[in-house]
């Protein structure tokens, strides 16, 4: 959730730390949202995901299953 207007950047990343995905990157209003990267030809495999904005920087763990 965003408590304020603001840029967000959110990157995919293999655990080599490479890009996986094209970065998402836009400007958004406060409150929630749902952004869905295109994973089409991304393989199934463990990655990481970085969302950064103006004030913060969150990198979480996922698991791509197909």
């Amino acid at each position: 959730m965003l408590s304020k207007d603001d840029s967000v950047t959110i990157k995919i990343m293999n655990v080599k730390g490479e890009e996986a995905t094209k970065p998402i990157s836009g400007f958004y209003k406060a409150g929630h949202h749902s952004i869905m990267p295109k994973l089409d030809d991304v393989p199934s495999g463990v990655y990481f995901y970085r969302i950064t904005t103006s004030d913060t920087s969150t990198t979480g763990k996922m698991v791509l299953l197909k």
